[in-house]
Parts: structure tokens; sequence; C-alpha cells
């Protein structure tokens, strides 16, 4: 029998600052415990607190309280959640593929942002109806992911043929693959029953980190747009294994 020194995992919850305790562990060879180190890896990878997207953690709820107002003033002007998500995808999917492909990134960037803020209301608006539909937060789904190819294409055009810079345009392009995949495997693990919520970035995150990017380059700020988008990749590849991590361990304690 040998004895190793062996951290305890970290508890479940959000409490800031909590740390493992180091406790002298009798570990056997060949013996359960050792065998279970995929298991505690797979623990520490999903139970860390920033396995809350960072918005849930720092903002959204003072959000909530600035558009769920204009929400229910929305609705009471006849406006639908439906009617919203469409004007919202349409506006983010012309201006990103009209301004930032003609090297107006300053302009895009605001526009889009505009556009994209209207995502905030139609839920928003579909919590002042009290009837969110099941076919609303497909269409709202759907819309995302448009919006988000549209976006995300346009930069890499603008990364290759417009600032001639590659290694940009490859990390633009690696950033639309992984959005798509991390929200494909939320959708894929909930139709099979399972969980894979959560991870370090969203959508909201993501579209915050590409157009203050693309902002700050229209201001004059030169590279920000390719650390922008290098930033998100590794966070969205980090959330990629956080969410299959995460189905798999709703997948296990089912017995499926």
């Amino acid at each position: 029998m040998r004895t190793k020194v062996r951290a305890s995992g970290l508890p479940r919850g959000r409490c800031a600052g909590t740390r493992a305790h180091a406790t002298a562990t009798p570990v056997v060879e060949g013996s359960p415990a050792r065998l279970a180190w995929p298991h505690r890896i797979e623990r520490a990878v999903t139970d860390v607190r920033v396995y809350e997207p960072m918005l849930n953690v720092l903002a959204r709820a003072s959000v909530s309280r600035v558009v769920d107002p204009l929400g229910r003033t929305l609705v009471r002007a006849g406006l639908t959640p439906n009617g919203m998500t469409l004007i919202g995808t349409v506006g983010v999917v012309v201006a990103s593929l009209v301004f930032f492909p003609l090297g107006m990134l300053l302009a895009g960037t605001f526009v889009v942002w505009g556009f994209a803020m209207l995502d905030l209301l139609d839920g928003a608006m579909a919590r002042a109806t009290g009837r969110p539909t099941a076919f609303g937060a497909v269409l709202d789904a759907t819309g995302d992911r448009l919006a988000d190819g549209a976006l995300f294409a346009a930069i890499a055009w603008w990364c290759f043929a417009v600032d001639d810079n590659r290694t940009a345009a490859v990390a633009a392009l690696l950033a639309l693959v992984l959005a798509q995949i991390i929200s494909y495997v939320k959708a894929r693990a909930e139709a099979s029953g399972l969980t894979a919520e959560g991870g370090l970035i969203e959508r909201p995150e993501r579209l915050i980190i590409a157009l203050v990017g693309t902002g700050l380059h229209g201001f004059g700020v030169p590279h920000t747009v390719e650390i922008a988008l290098w930033i998100l990749v590794g966070l969205s590849a980090a959330t990629f294994v956080q969410r299959v991590v995460a189905a798999h361990r709703s997948a296990r304690e089912a017995g499926r």
C-alpha cells in the first residue's frame, strides 16, 4: 500500500474562494480509488464556479431589470415576440453582410449591436405575455444561429479580403464553427433527455467579445479583431469540452 496526498473535490455551489483541502489518502495500486481519476478530472471540469456563463454571473439579473419593463411596453404597443425575433435576425444578418465586407467596422459594430439587443427584448416580451411558446423558442434559436453565422462569416471575409490577415480569418472561421457546435451539443443533449448547459461563454458573451474587437479596430486600435477572435476560440473550445463532459455525466447519472 502506498500513501499519496490527494486534493479533495470542490463542493458543488457558487461560493467564491472555496479551496480544496489536501488529505493523506491511502491508495492501493489497482484500487477503484486509483482507477477513478478520469471521473475526478470530469468533476473538476464541471464543478468549478466559472461553469456558469460569465454574463450569468456578472450582469444578467441587472439586464433583466432593464429589459423586462421595456418588453411589457412593446407588448402593450401590439408587437409580438416572434416579430421582434425576425426583426433582430434580419437586421444582424443584413448589417453584418453589408458593413463588415466593405471595411466599415465601426458603423457595422453599432448597427449589429443595436439589432442584437432585440434578442434580449423578444425574451422579455415572451415573459410579459405569460405565454411563451415552443415554436417561439425554435424560431429564436434558429435566428441566433443564422445571425452568428452571418456575423462571423462577414468578419472572416473582412480579415481575408480587406485586412489581408489569413490567421485572423482562420480564427473567425473557427469561432463560427465552435459557436454552432456549442449550441448543437446542448440541443442534441436535451433532445436525448440529457442536460448540457452552461460553460464559460454563451451567445451574449460571444457577441460582446467579437463586437468589442471590431469596434476598437474601427476606432483605430490595431490587432483588436484578431485578439478578440482568438480569445473567442479559446473560450469556445473550453465551453465545448464542458458541455460534452456535462452531457456525459448526465447520461451516466441517468444510467444511459
